[in-house]
This record gives C-alpha cells, sequence and structure tokens, in this order.
C-alpha cells in the first residue's frame, strides 16, 4: 500500500510540502518528506573553496596529529590504554552501524561489504587513537576536569552522578544553541528544513544504525575538534584568537549554511559561529560525553 499527500505546512504558507509512504503487510516500510528546501540547497551549497578549505584542513589535522602522537609517546606521555578504548568503541559503533544500514544478500557481496565496512571504520578507528595520544596530556594539564566524566564511562560507572549531570549539561547547552541557529535560519532563509535523520523512519534497523552512528561520532567530532583548538593555540599563542578562529572554521561546517548571497552567509555563518564556541566552551568544561548531543543538534 502506498500513498502520497501535498500541501503547505500550515494556512498562507507558500512552501509546499510532499510526504509519501508505504507499508506491507500493515507494516510501515517507507517514509519520505520532499519540499521546496530541495531546490534551495541546490542553490545554498558549498562552494568550491569551502570544500578545498575543509580538505587542506583534513590534512593538516591528521599531519599535526601525527607529530604531536609521536612527540608524547617519545616523551612517555599519553594514555596508550585511553586511546585504545575509544578507538574500539568507535570501530563497534561504526560497524554495527554499517551492518544495520546495508542491504544484504546471501551473495559473495556480504564479503565486499565487509571488508569495507572494516577498511572505513578501521581508518577512522586509527585517526581517533592518534588524535587521543596527540592531545590528552594538553588536556590532562590545561582541561583536566574534561577526562573526569569520560575515563569513569569508559570505566564502565555509567550510573555516576558525574557523568549524568555532563550529559545533562550538554543537552540542555546544544539545545539552546540549536534553537538560535533554527530561529536565525528561519528568520534570514526561510522555514527549518525536516532533519535528515526522519530516513530512520524507514525500518527499525535503519534507526538503530543511526543512533548507532549517532553515539559513534561523539568521540569524534569532539576529538576534531579539540584536535584543532590545540594546534591553533601552539601555533598562534593566544587563546581567544584560536578559539574564534577554530569556531569560525567550524562554523563553515553548517548544514544550514546559506551561500545564495552575501547576508544570509554572513548572517547563517555567526549563528554557527555561536553555535561552536558554545561547542568548545562544553567540551572543555564538561568533556566528550556533551559531543554527542552536538551531532545529533547539527543534523
Amino acid at each position: 500500500m502506498c500513498a502520497a499527500w501535498t500541501g503547505t505546512y500550515a494556512e498562507g504558507r507558500p512552501e509546499r510540502v510532499r510526504v509519501e509512504a508505504a507499508a506491507w503487510q500493515g507494516r510501515p516500510v517507507y517514509f519520505d518528506v520532499a519540499g521546496d528546501w530541495h531546490r534551495q540547497s541546490e542553490s545554498t551549497a558549498p562552494p568550491r573553496a569551502v570544500q578545498a578549505v575543509f580538505a587542506i584542513l583534513f590534512v593538516c589535522l591528521v599531519g599535526g596529529a601525527a607529530l604531536m602522537a609521536w612527540r608524547n609517546l617519545r616523551l612517555g606521555r599519553g594514555d596508550r590504554k585511553g586511546a585504545g578504548r575509544i578507538a574500539a568503541f568507535v570501530f563497534l559503533t561504526f560497524m554495527c552501524a554499517g551492518v544495520l544500514a546495508k542491504a544484504h544478500v546471501a551473495s559473495f557481496r556480504e564479503i565486499e561489504i565487509l571488508v569495507v565496512l572494516t577498511g572505513v571504520t578501521g581508518f577512522f578507528s586509527g585517526l581517533v587513537w592518534l588524535a587521543y595520544l596527540a592531545i590528552e596530556p594538553y588536556a590532562r594539564r590545561h582541561w583536566p576536569d574534561s577526562l573526569i566524566s569520560w575515563n569513569r564511562l569508559l570505566a564502565g560507572r555509567l550510573r555516576d552522578p558525574l557523568v549524568a549531570s555532563h550529559v545533562l549539561a550538554g543537552f540542555f547547552g546544544f539545545w539552546a544553541a540549536n534553537l538560535l541557529v533554527s530561529l536565525v535560519y528561519a528568520a534570514v532563509s526561510g522555514p527549518p528544513h525536516p532533519p535528515n535523520t526522519i530516513e530512520s523512519l524507514n525500518s527499525t534497523t535503519f534507526f538503530a544504525a543511526n543512533l548507532l552512528v549517532a553515539v559513534g561520532s561523539a568521540p569524534v567530532n569532539g576529538l576534531a575538534t579539540l584536535l584543532l583548538v590545540v594546534l591553533l593555540r601552539l601555533l598562534l599563542r593566544r587563546v581567544w584568537i584560536a578559539d574564534l578562529l577554530a569556531a569560525a572554521v567550524l562554523g563553515l561546517s553548517g548544514t544550514a549554511l546559506d551561500f545564495s548571497n552575501p547576508y544570509r552567509f554572513a548572517v547563517t555563518w555567526a549563528a554557527y559561529m555561536l553555535y561552536n564556541y558554545v561547542f568548545l566552551w562544553l567540551l572543555r568544561r564538561f568533556g566528550l560525553l556533551v559531543s554527542s548531543h552536538g551531532y545529533v543538534a547539527d543534523e
């Protein structure tokens, strides 16, 4: 059974929305929302210059992390056990998410899926291991409180009051920051489009896969942000300049940035800069536990 509806968000709203759904034997199997924002996203896609900036930034981050990790290991610094735990956590969550999200057929293609998943997740897990070794001594020296709750979580203390308080702090902080970004985007560009995670309604396995990706991406996003800040601080020697520059660069990765004209770009970029500055403050104050909320909000 298939059905589709076309209409608007509300009376007097000009945006056209099309909702499609399908069911098989009384169970929902497909759900999709399409509308004017699809055409809008084509005209507001990031220019190639921005994409080139992030490609160069990725190479610089990997190179900087490798040098810092090598120096820390040579000097006998770094928490190898903690790095191994966080890398294993990312590997397992991404592998499980990939297995759940893929379409499986009894054929030799399953071997190809396994090889690709193992290679991709192993690569990102290795980067996480490298980044943790690179910044952990610096964080332990300058932001020691940020590592306490994360280490307690890795130790299996899921009901620890400090772990719960840091999770709640991250939730409310990112809820407020994401609300600000949504209001700014709605004011200058148009109504916020539905989140990408609406595809989770397609199936239970797809929902579980997206949930695992959100959880596994928490340390990836948090460590990448902290690595960028640490490298900028070492290069610029000015804390406030490094924080502002990091927030500005990370702001270019916003999913709702509007490149259609300079005014909309400036306003939405400023909102994302504030969003990422809040992200930096929460990371330094409460640690990696808050970064999962940043990923979900941004999606």
